[in-house]
């Protein structure tokens, strides 16, 4: 049996009965995030959530089948996790928008970054780690759009 022990409480983001809570897991394989959702949970590391970082908004869009929106006007975050490997760090913080709570997800390194709803997070926790590996197939960003920042 693998021994595994929480780092943080919980972040929370909500949206009407919504609830998707994160925190940081060590195990004996490294550092992991965890995503609880309302009905699964999935375990990711710093390199599966970095390659969220640099997908389009369709992405976002067919994985919980709801308009993306990053939202605007967002506040000083009010809570905040890392996550670190040997190859990267991403940082995640929950803030608030004008399409309401988000969860900013970014990679200092290479200066990508998403905001994700509670109903798109809510639809990774059903992911597999296959689905993160599909998105590593393009690494560092899409190759037709080098842009970087919120997207």
């Amino acid at each position: 049996m693998t021994s595994t022990r929480p780092i943080v409480d919980p972040l929370t983001l909500t949206d009407g009965d919504l609830t998707v809570a994160l925190w940081t897991l060590q195990t004996p394989t490294g550092e992991r995030l965890i995503l609880s959702g309302e009905s699964a949970e999935t375990r990711v590391d710093a390199l599966a959530l970095e390659s969220l970082t640099w997908q389009d908004d369709e992405v976002f869009e067919a994985l919980a089948s709801v308009p993306h929106e990053d939202g605007t006007n967002a506040t000083e975050p009010s809570d905040e996790l890392q996550i670190s490997n040997e190859y990267t760090v991403v940082k995640l913080r929950k803030v608030e928008t004008t399409a309401g709570q988000r969860l900013s997800i970014t990679s200092p390194k290479l200066g990508y970054a998403c905001r994700l709803s509670p109903a798109e997070l809510d639809a990774l926790t059903h992911k597999r780690i296959e689905y993160f590996s599909d998105l590593l197939e393009t690494p560092f960003g899409p190759e037709d759009d080098h842009h970087h920042g919120v997207h």
